[in-house]
């Protein structure tokens, strides 16, 4: 079922910017994680809560800790970007 379409260029460094109507009705947010598959002429975005396991890239990591973050209450929310704060400041 097509809620929204747009049609777009690919810029000249692959980007194409999605149009507010089509993140709303595709219900992605900033900083969320997609899965991309490429077919001939066709490439599919699906939002992913959880990276496959064996993913250890950053952005499998990330998503990872977004995820287990929007489970957890707010002060254990607070404690772990305050532990993640001080991991990077010592790197």
């Amino acid at each position: 079922m097509c809620l929204s379409k747009a049609y777009k260029v690919v810029g000249s460094k692959g980007r194409i910017y999605l149009p507010k109507e089509i993140q709303e009705a595709a219900n992605l947010y900033p900083g969320q994680i997609v899965r991309l598959e490429a077919e001939v002429g066709r490439v599919i975005f699906t939002a992913v809560s959880m990276i496959e396991i064996g993913d250890h890239s950053p952005e499998a990591v990330e998503s990872y800790l977004m995820a287990a973050g929007r489970q957890l209450e707010k002060e254990r929310q607070l404690k772990l970007a305050c532990a993640l704060l001080e991991q990077a400041e010592k790197q």
